[in-house]
């Protein structure tokens, strides 16, 4: 069950890791390539200074494709999390109407954030990869039964919501807006 308390925590944990990719740009780190071209005209390619510029910029680049990945999970997890918030909010729960509301405002108020959220969630379950909403879905059946769960049909469930509301999203009075 999602309470009406659980949408400020989950808001204040969002952005606090927004708050961290924001201001970590290790795609941003210097020595970058244009950099190295010219320390290596300056000193040649066998100079000390160059080869360590040349690992700094190769740390750098792995950092950067570290980044790019976790905030790849971190899309597919959040659209996950859109797709449990809109079926409890289907069922009746007002507490997940506020996470539905917040997450459409807040990452997927654009048709191709939507897109990309929903491959990302696609991705990530297909592959195989330990997804938290499978296991939130799983919990919320009754045991000692067998269950056919097809996540995928909540994940294109959620989907068609945030695509609704994303089109909606630039009318006058609307329920959703993005935040900024």
């Amino acid at each position: 069950m999602i309470n009406k308390d659980d949408q400020g925590s989950f808001e204040q944990s969002d952005n606090s890791w927004t708050q961290i990719f924001e201001f970590w740009r290790p795609e941003l780190a210097r020595p970058g390539d244009m950099d190295i071209e010219a320390l290596v005209a300056k000193w040649g390619s066998d100079d000390t200074r160059v080869l360590e510029a040349r690992r700094t910029a190769e740390s750098n680049r792995r950092l950067s494709e570290i980044k790019s990945d976790l905030l790849r999970r971190r899309l597919a997890l959040r659209f996950g999390l859109l797709a449990w918030s809109v079926r409890r909010a289907l069922g009746g729960e007002l507490g997940a109407v506020g996470i539905v509301r917040y997450l459409c405002g807040a990452g997927f108020s654009q048709l191709g954030q939507v897109a990309e959220g929903a491959d990302a969630a696609l991705e990530l379950y297909w592959a195989g990869g330990h997804t938290p909403w499978t296991a939130w879905f799983l919990e919320e059946l009754p045991e000692g039964r067998a269950h056919s769960l097809g996540v995928d049909e909540f994940l294109l469930r959620a989907f068609v919501v945030a695509s609704l509301v994303a089109l909606e999203s630039n009318t006058p009075g609307s329920w959703c807006h993005s935040p900024g």
